[in-house]
């Protein structure tokens, strides 16, 4: 229902997918009660990349120990994720989002450091998300409000024309030619749930 936060989003997307070789610098977050779709729109921005991307409903799989499986990836998305409020955890988790480089390490080796692509989409139906301080620029957060619930069929209609009648091809198309030239994901809405985020924080 917000035309500037849907152009945000789109925008989001596409430079993801013509900017697959730099980190995104920024995390994209939508809440939302469960049975809306938001697994429906993230799942299919997950495969554009291939095996270049993973699903996953845990963060510890990203920042914990032996995660050499992020040096081959472009895109992760975080389905149904929540933030524990873990002081360490947090540093990890915004080298994810806008570091070059990362450490990583696989079992019975040394660790080493590669050159990060990540880009990263979160959904969840918790109110604390993500650890956003005042000033934080990593975080692009969105409430979602269905009109529709999962089992209506305006979602048979829209995963058919996504994955039988050449909607994916086609949104790859439009993601590829949208003109992001001014576009940085950094520069992020002030939105009333990122601000929600931020609150929580604070009192962490």
């Amino acid at each position: 229902g917000n035309p500037r936060h849907y152009q945000y989003i789109l925008n989001f997307m596409a430079y993801s997918i013509q900017h697959a070789d730099r980190p995104q610098e920024d995390m994209m977050v939508v809440r939302g009660p469960k049975g809306i779709g938001k697994s429906i729109w993230a799942e299919r921005w997950l495969r554009m990349f291939g095996s270049h991307g993973m699903a996953t409903p845990r963060m510890d799989s990203l920042i914990g120990q032996f995660n050499s499986r992020v040096a081959k990836l472009c895109a992760v998305y975080i389905d149904e994720g929540m933030w524990g409020g873990d002081k360490q955890s947090e540093q990890h988790l915004k080298r994810l989002i806008t570091q070059d480089t990362l450490d990583t390490e696989a079992k019975f080796m040394d660790k080493k450091s590669v050159r990060n692509y990540l880009t990263m989409i979160m959904t969840t139906n918790n109110d604390w998300a993500v650890p956003a301080s005042i000033e934080e620029r990593r975080f692009a957060v969105f409430d979602a409000y269905g009109a529709y619930p999962q089992r209506d069929p305006f979602f048979k209609k829209v995963i058919d024309e996504m994955d039988l009648n050449g909607g994916m091809q086609a949104m790859f198309y439009d993601l590829m030619h949208r003109d992001v030239r001014n576009f940085h994901p950094r520069e992020v809405p002030n939105t009333k749930a990122l601000r929600s985020q931020k609150l929580l924080s604070m009192g962490a």
